[in-house]
């Protein structure tokens, strides 16, 4: 049996292109995984942001407060004094007034490490949830890349290649018991 020059062209061709094709869909899948891990960084920055403004908010939230506080007490001299009174029970309400402005500029301060807290650990979530999903798509692309070429060699006409035909029995399989 002769070689057939136009079967090997064809089985070359289709060969070189199944190839290349393989090769473009590997390059897509890494360059998809270059672009998850990026997402993940450029999210976990976000929220890295968003814990120090959460952080100078806090800070400004308490500041506000202390001002506020400060302000009344200032307002609370003057009228008790306009009024001629400095005994126990004024002292008492500006001690409590005190102690009130304090314990509000403590909640502040905890709700801001909350806040801090939660947004850290999602920045930290979402740094490695890009890192495992772009693993994950390189995986699947060396697992895709590897079939692909698989399934390439799997059509290669290798029987263009041989000079002796296999054997072929002289009976129909039918007929051969």
């Amino acid at each position: 049996m002769a070689i057939d020059p136009i079967s090997i062209a064809l089985g070359v061709a289709s060969t070189a292109l199944g190839i290349a094709g393989a090769s473009k869909q590997s390059k897509a899948e890494e360059d998809a995984a270059k672009k998850a891990e990026e997402v993940g960084k450029l999210q976990a920055r976000q929220y890295v942001t968003e814990m120090f403004l959460a952080q100078t908010q806090g800070f400004r939230q308490s500041q506000q407060r202390l001002r506020s506080h400060k302000q009344s007490e200032a307002q609370n001299f003057a009228y008790f004094a306009a009024m001629g009174r400095f005994d126990q029970s004024v002292e008492a309400y500006l001690n409590r007034q005190k102690e009130i402005a304090n314990e509000d500029v403590e909640t502040i301060e905890r709700q801001s490490k909350v806040t801090q807290s939660n947004l850290e650990t999602t920045a930290s979530v979402a740094w490695k949830y890009g890192q495992n999903e772009a693993a994950g798509i390189r995986a699947q692309s060396r697992v895709n890349l590897i079939s692909n070429i698989g399934k390439i060699a799997q059509n290669f006409p290798i029987t263009a290649f041989r000079s002796n035909p296999p054997p072929t029995t002289p009976f129909p399989r039918s007929q051969a018991k």
